[in-house]
């Protein structure tokens, strides 16, 4: 096993796979009240769709959630409202 590095920044939200859509599963950050909550489904990525995703997709493809230091996400609220926000690890 290898070490677990604490002082690595991360993304102030968590993200889950529920059927073929990406959910915000936490947010971390209160600075993000209002604009991204629980339960919101993912639409987009730094621009590329994630409306319909394959769970063997998110396992077997470089994930951008590592890669980047910033993300720029595209989601859709309980009331059906389109949201840009960005991300950055912290």
């Amino acid at each position: 096993a290898s070490p677990i590095d604490i002082s690595e920044k991360q993304l102030p939200i968590d993200f889950v796979p529920n059927g073929q859509q990406l959910l915000v599963g936490f947010v971390w950050d209160p600075a993000l009240e209002g604009r991204v909550s629980v339960g919101d489904q993912i639409i987009a990525i730094n621009n590329i769709s994630y409306e319909q995703i394959q769970l063997c997709d998110l396992v077997t493809k470089p994930s951008v959630f590592k890669t980047q230091n910033q993300l720029t996400l595209t989601t859709k609220n309980t009331k059906g409202e389109i949201v840009n926000t960005v991300i950055e690890r912290k």
